[in-house]
Formats: structure tokens, sequence, C-alpha cells
């Protein structure tokens, strides 16, 4: 994930969205390469052959096919780092039985609840760059994705009632989790 201060010298994205932006795809690229020594090598001369066999018009109109959102992006950074962040939160389909239920008996699936709390992220406001989800508290997070932190529970079978964690929690504490391991 790109932006917010926590990120030396990746400010705002390009107005134009042309050539800065493939330097800076190589640039991390390179830098992926570098950090994972001998298990990983980038050849640049496959990257520029794929990215030369880009058709620009095929690839707008598949893209604006695929996957349509009600959400308007600051810039080409923030859209990248909300689609980025929506594929790194995809680890849950385990977690398909579990979800919490929303709609008669059933839970939505994985994928419909990171989409819909990532969209609630977004229209919150806060930018999902690194200082966003780094700064994310588990609360907000777990408001956000619509799954509770606690429920409560009878103690002792009586009137009294405590609150103890919900079923989800480890849920929502690998979302967190990795949101801020993201940022980190």
């Amino acid at each position: 994930l790109r932006g917010g201060q926590g990120a030396e010298g990746q400010g705002g994205g390009d107005a134009a969205g042309g050539e800065e932006f493939g330097e800076r795809v190589m640039s991390s690229l390179l830098a992926a390469e570098s950090a994972a020594g001998e298990y990983a090598k980038v050849e640049e001369a496959a990257v520029e052959a794929f990215a030369a066999g880009l058709d620009a018009a095929k690839v707008r109109r598949g893209s604006s096919l695929r996957f349509q959102l009600p959400l308007k992006f600051d810039d080409l950074e923030q859209e990248i780092n909300w689609h980025a962040l929506r594929w790194a939160l995809g680890f849950g389909s385990g977690w398909q039985q579990v979800t919490p239920t929303r709609h008669g008996d059933r839970g939505l699936p994985h994928r419909d609840t990171v989409v819909h709390g990532m969209m609630s992220l977004h229209m919150e406001g806060g930018k999902l760059d690194v200082d966003h989800l780094r700064d994310i508290a588990l609360f907000p997070a777990a408001q956000a994705f619509g799954i509770p932190l606690t429920k409560e529970e009878r103690m002792d079978g009586g009137p009294i009632r405590k609150d103890v964690p919900s079923d989800y929690r480890p849920y929502i504490d690998r979302i967190h989790d990795t949101m801020v391991q993201l940022a980190g």
C-alpha cells in the first residue's frame, strides 16, 4: 500500500496517470525483489514486454465492465490501495460459515463482508493509506465490517449477563491485524 506520510517519497498521485505510475510499479517490484533475496527475481525485460503488449483501451473497457462500485476516489493511488487491500483481505474463504447473520439465518459471504467493510472505511473519509491503516483501532474496524467484538452471555444461567468475546472475534482480529501489518 502506498501513500500517507509514512511512505517516503510517495506523495499524491500522478495527474496524468502515465509513466510516473509505471515507474513506481517497477520500482516497487525491484524493491520487493531485493527484499526477497534469492527467493524471487523480477525480470525487467519480461515486465516491459508485458506492459508493451497491453492494449490500454481493452484494459479500460475490461475494468469498467468487471467490477463497478459506487465509489469515487481522490486519485489513482487511492483506488489502487482500495483494491490491493480488498485482495489482501481475501484470505477468508474458510470463514464463510461463521460470518455474522444478516439475511435470514445465513451470514454474508466473506467477500461481501470485505467489500462492505472496505466501502464503509472509504466512505468514512479516511484515506486507505499507510497512515490511516496503521492508526485504525479494532473497534472502528469491527464497526466498518459489521462484525461484533462481544456478545452477552448469562452468568450461571441467571439474570446477570456479562460481555464475552463473540464467536467472530478471531475473524475481525485477523482482518484488523492484516490491515495494520500492511501499513507496518
